[in-house]
């Protein structure tokens, strides 16, 4: 949409016009010119932008608008880049460096011209047109003021509330309980949007069949599916993540994943399958012994569904009937109003839409949704039913009502929406990385009194609200972790992106692609970057995939791309940057978690407007100390450093720090973080006896604080942390080190959600003080954190605590319950307890128990709770999940 690349422009000339006046020197009248020119074409778009889709001259003066807009962005950060680089060799030759300053400025002086003339032949155009101005919707169901509130719907979707799934559902459960104890695959076919996936969860997640299945596994496969990372996930969510898989090859992942299986009833799902080849690939993997286990596979094929050689049943998914379409749209609209059923006066006009709609899903969920932020009348309505997208397909394959659905999103959304297409398909998408991505992009406008991470966040919850995205995980403080996007909603993301220039996702080799693209995703790592890519002014480079990618990241980076605002390469396999990364002076985001990097380029120093560096999980080893004094940036995080670094404590300097982690720390750091009053997370390795009262200082200022990690400087080293007064919404707490007692403070930690406690070498029990904190929802004592025999929960204890793990307590014998205790725990993971003799006498009474994991236990202990003849059977034989490993 070219409004949001207009916003996105005007708000960069501001930045310009009062940031650079000296860089600009000489241009600052025709830049003024040129904003001044698109102010006044902003206020037409939003009818220009409804008007584009039914008359095709509008939708070319759209387009041509937003060219104008590329080329002017092209333009002036080109002259920018080309501006520094004569600054640095100033200082050489101060007469030379002026001439080619004064040069450039002609140059540009010229092309801007050009510009001019095409802005005002779109002006008179807009004139000829008529253009009406038109009030963007609020975000808000029926509120005008704008806000980027959180939304009054539920973050989780109701899958036990689905319509019309009950029947299939116990179908479907009969068939996997079914006494046949070979191996069989159960296939789900039907078309996209059907509710092939929210099927099987359903399915999946029932008690009865998690009481019957000792291994359970989901796996995404998605079109562009590699093997080696199918199995490699399959191991992860059956076996646990903390086994070591990067240096097994193919064989070896399958051969571990059998002998796991082999003497196991286990139910796997393989999600979204497009190809044969998958089953094939999959089940060497997979044990056919008389087990009784299943393999439930969703695909919209049915050459897919039907795979030979195995005992096989297909359950091919139905539309919904007119009368299940009406109640699942009733749901959705309604959900969050005082309305129990659409009013008599709407009926009518509701009954029309569900039925374009056409039985699907996903369709009346999307439709809903979007008619759930509109005021319930008769005209708002009426407008919907009466919309020319019922009458297009985009791409020829996306339903008119997602396509409508995305039409009506404000325009600010539309850019998040796009922006979420580039992620691989069925990618869990981290939340924090995603909204940090936003802002680097400029889709956020900001807003006095909140970061624009609030607001970014706000955007998320309402794309959530609206169906266009869904949760994958919550926070323990209830909010998204995570995200995902629907098949065919990426489609239609993919579809717009392309369309307009946004952006452009390469599956597979890409000779040449649009010279005016914006973004490229490539989402098989580094192997088929498009042959044009040197001569295209792409402002984000996302590679996905785990491949060895150095030489061909440093070769882009030598040749082009030089006007890069965002660079994402999480997860590659690249072990160093070149020195022309200084080059990418408009950086705001460079993510390298998951790499091999281990040294940075001393040219990271001119990255002055980097906003976010992510390196957690790499090799890092030494920080250019330079990088430290950098203004703009927002969130830096380290691998946790195991020694200081020069000039570390500069970072204090840079009041707009958000999130910092990784850093060791020092007497100078904890001095000044006090500083860092917008600070919300720290994380902090080495803290040392020396330094604990300044740090315990520093800390009482940082009232914003919501996560807190705290490093021992050794094991031998106590914490005390004596001084230290939490902030008031400290959420997440991590100590790793010696405390040998709970501070005094602990009691005061009223909104926590999550305490992780490590090497502790607590003597007293803990739950005494932990057990009246009224938020906790997750506690995890790990690794020596308790050196007592006792732990003791009682009545009325940890109200609201829903998972609780007990790891590497070799001392540790006994754990009492009382009634009344943990009324709300629906997970617990007790592992490498050496000592514990057995499951508490009460816990059979905790109704909300979902999950038991005893790993690494004595096989004596294991013994009493295996199955119905053990002896503590009754404890555990209500719980849905058992995990013996």
């Amino acid at each position: 949409m070219a409004e949001a690349v207009v916003t996105y422009l005007l708000s960069n000339l501001g930045e310009l016009l009062t940031d650079r006046v000296q860089l600009y020197w000489g241009l600052d009248e025709e830049i003024d010119w040129i904003k001044c020119e698109f102010e006044s074409i902003q206020a037409f778009l939003r009818d220009a932008d409804q008007r584009a889709a039914r008359e095709e001259s509008v939708k070319v003066w759209m387009k041509q608008v937003r060219d104008v807009v590329y080329d002017v962005e092209d333009v002036l950060d080109k002259f920018s880049l080309r501006s520094a680089k004569q600054l640095q060799g100033s200082s050489r030759n101060w007469l030379c460096g002026h001439v080619e300053r004064f040069k450039g400025v002609q140059e540009v002086a010229i092309e801007i011209r050009k510009i001019k003339a095409r802005i005002e032949e779109i002006s008179k155009r807009r004139l000829r047109y008529q253009f009406q101005i038109t009030q963007q919707e609020a975000s808000s169901p029926w509120n005008r003021n704008g806000n980027s509130a959180s939304p009054s719907f539920p973050l989780v979707p109701d899958v036990d509330g689905i319509v019309g799934l009950d029947e299939d559902a116990k179908s479907i459960e009969r068939w996997i309980l079914d006494v046949d104890s070979r191996l069989t695959l159960i296939s789900f076919a039907g078309m996209g949007g059907i509710g092939k996936t929210t099927l099987a969860k359903k399915v999946y997640n029932s008690e009865q069949i998690k009481r019957s299945f000792e291994c359970q596994g989901w796996v995404h496969v998605s079109q562009s599916f590699h093997v080696w990372d199918l199995l490699q996930e399959m191991v992860k969510g059956i076996m646990g993540s903390s086994i070591e898989l990067e240096n097994m090859n193919e064989g070896e992942l399958a051969r571990k994943l059998y002998d796991h299986l082999e003497d196991k009833r286990y139910i796997i799902v393989l999600d979204d399958v497009w190809d044969t080849e998958v089953w094939e690939r999959v089940r060497i993997a997979l044990p056919e012994g008389h087990q009784g286990s299943r393999v439930i596979l969703t695909t919209r094929k049915m050459d897919v569904a039907t795979p030979g050689g195995i005992t096989n049943r297909v359950h091919a998914l139905r539309v919904l009937s007119d009368e299940e379409s009406w109640m699942l749209f009733c749901k959705k609209a309604f959900q969050a109003t005082g309305f129990r059923s659409c009013p008599p006066n709407l009926q009518g006009i509701g009954d029309s839409i569900v039925k374009k709609c056409r039985g699907l899903p996903l369709a009346i969920v999307v439709m809903g949704a979007l008619l759930s932020r509109k005021p319930p009348t008769e005209r708002e309505w009426q407008k919907v039913l009466e919309n020319h997208n019922w009458e297009t397909q985009a791409g020829g394959q996306v339903l008119p009502a997602l396509s409508l659905s995305y039409q009506d999103l404000p325009f600010y959304l539309k850019s998040c929406f796009k922006h979420s297409g580039i992620f691989p398909e069925d990618f869990e998408i981290p939340k924090t990385r995603l909204i940090r991505l936003w802002v680097a992009e400029g889709f956020i406008e900001a807003k006095h009194g909140e970061t624009m991470e609030d607001l970014a966040e706000g955007y998320l919850e309402d794309l959530v609200s609206r169906s266009m995205l869904q949760v994958g995980r919550l926070s323990s403080t209830g909010r998204i972790k995570t995200c995902l996007i629907h098949d065919l909603l990426r489609e239609l993301s993919v579809h717009f992106a392309e369309k307009e220039n946004f952006s452009c996702v390469c599956e597979q080799r890409e000779l040449n692609i649009p010279p005016k693209t914006r973004r490229i995703s490539m989402q098989q790592g580094c192997e088929n970057f498009p042959l044009n890519i040197n001569s295209l002014y792409i402002r984000s480079l996302l590679v996905f995939g785990k491949c060895e990618g150095s030489s061909k990241i440093a070769d882009l980076l030598a040749q082009g791309t030089k006007l890069l605002r965002v660079l994402d390469l999480e997860g590659l396999h690249i072990q160093s940057l070149p020195n022309e990364l200084g080059n990418l002076i408009h950086l705001r985001y460079l993510g390298l978690r998951k790499t091999k990097i281990k040294k940075f380029p001393d040219s990271l120093s001119k990255l002055s407007t980097l906003q976010t560096l992510d390196l957690r999980e790499t090799y890092l080893e030494l920080m250019p100390s330079s990088l430290f004094n950098a203004k703009c940036l927002r969130h830096l995080q380290l691998p946790y450093m195991d020694k200081q670094m020069k000039g570390v404590h500069e970072i204090c300097n840079t009041p707009s720090i958000l999130t910092l982690t990784g850093l060791y720390s020092s007497i100078a750091l904890c001095e000044r973080l006090g500083m860092l009053t917008q600070l919300r997370k720290l994380g902090l390795n080495g803290v040392g006896r020396d330094h604990e009262m300044k740090l315990c200082s520093s800390l009482n200022k940082l009232d914003d604080l919501y996560s807190l990690t705290l490093y021992g400087a050794n094991d031998k080293t106590v914490l005390q942390l004596k001084g230290f007064s939490p902030p008031r919404f400290l959420t997440k707490l991590s100590i790793v080190g010696v405390l040998e007692k709970l501070p005094e403070w602990s009691n005061s930690l009223h909104y926590l959600t999550k305490l992780t406690l490590v090497k502790s070498k607590l003597s007293d029990d803990p739950f005494v003080t932990l057990e009246h904190l009224p938020e906790l929802r997750i506690l995890s004592l790990l690794q020596g954190s308790f050196v007592g025999k006792v732990i003791k929960c009682s009545n009325g204890g940890f109200p609201n605590l829903q998972s609780l793990k007990l790891w590497g307590l070799s001392k540790l014998e006994v754990w009492k319950l009382e009634v009344g205790a943990i009324p709300c725990l629906t997970s617990v993971s007790i592992y490498n307890c050496p000592n514990f003799k057995m499951l508490p006498e009460g816990l059979q009474q905790v109704s909300t128990l979902r999950e038991l994991h005893l790993i690494g236990m004595p096989e004596k202990f294991k013994a009493k709770v295996r199955n119905n003849r053990s002896q503590d059977w009754y404890k555990v034989k209500n719980i849905s999940s058992l995990n013996f490993s």
